[in-house]
């Protein structure tokens, strides 16, 4: 599987790579298009994995507080010696990470929130390891760089299958960075699951959303002292 000889499948913009098993050569995904591993939630193989700028990628889950990749969520697996190339990926060209929800018996999409989801915390942290490589250096750029999570656009708004989406029972609309909301981050791991791109999920929004909610609540408060000094000068002058 992979090397500089294999066969590569291009995904074109609108093409769908779907399914599991394992794919005997290198996958490029190109602007607009997708890969989904399994039907439902699977494992799909690969030699080398490349993400152009607009590319998509959709993660299904049953079980987000298992403990098995390509089991409990989708996986996508590079094997001993694949290639991940994110080199076309920036802060301003991303690939778009889909996440959505199915219950355990596979049969429909189910909320984040419930027994679909055995006991998921929305008030917990969580990794998901979804793209699974061997080694940092299979990583193009080779990077110790753990911001990954400016390559990905995460995205979790899909009509009845979102994991944290209002209409599936959750308290969160989608994991963004404000107060009061999931956060969901993509790092570079090594964990129990393996080494790979992990989806993080914390309860806590990133310190940057925090420090600028606390300033605009130091703004409101000076502000509200500043309009009652006024009011007791006023005070002052009436009486």
């Amino acid at each position: 599987t992979g090397g500089a000889g294999a066969t590569t499948l291009i995904v074109e913009n609108g093409g769908l790579l779907g399914g599991s098993g394992s794919i005997q050569g290198n996958v490029v995904v190109q602007t607009g298009g997708t890969v989904s591993p399994g039907n439902s939630v699977e494992s799909l193989s690969m030699g080398n994995l490349t993400l152009s700028q607009g590319s998509n990628l959709v993660f299904e889950f049953i079980n987000a507080t298992g403990a098995t990749p390509g089991a409990d969520w989708d996986l996508i697996d590079l094997g001993a010696t694949g290639i991940l190339d994110v080199s076309a990926l920036s802060a301003v060209n991303r690939a778009t990470l889909n996440i959505d929800s199915w219950k355990a018996d596979n049969t429909a999409h189910g909320g984040g929130v419930g027994p679909d989801w055995n006991n998921f915390d929305p008030l917990g942290s969580y990794e998901w390891l979804f793209i699974k490589v061997a080694n940092l250096s299979n990583l193009v750029p080779n990077t110790t760089d753990d911001d990954f999570g400016r390559l990905f656009n995460i995205v979790d708004d899909a009509s009845n299958a979102g994991v944290f989406g209002v209409a599936d029972g959750n308290p969160f609309t989608r994991p963004i960075s404000s107060l009061g909301q999931g956060t969901c981050t993509v790092s570079w791991k090594t964990g129990a699951q393996g080494s790979g791109l992990y989806i993080n999920y914390s309860a806590i929004p990133e310190p940057g959303t925090m420090l600028l909610t606390g300033l605009a609540s130091l703004g409101a408060s000076w502000y509200g002292r500043r309009r009652l000094r006024r009011r007791a000068v006023s005070a002052d002058v009436v009486c």
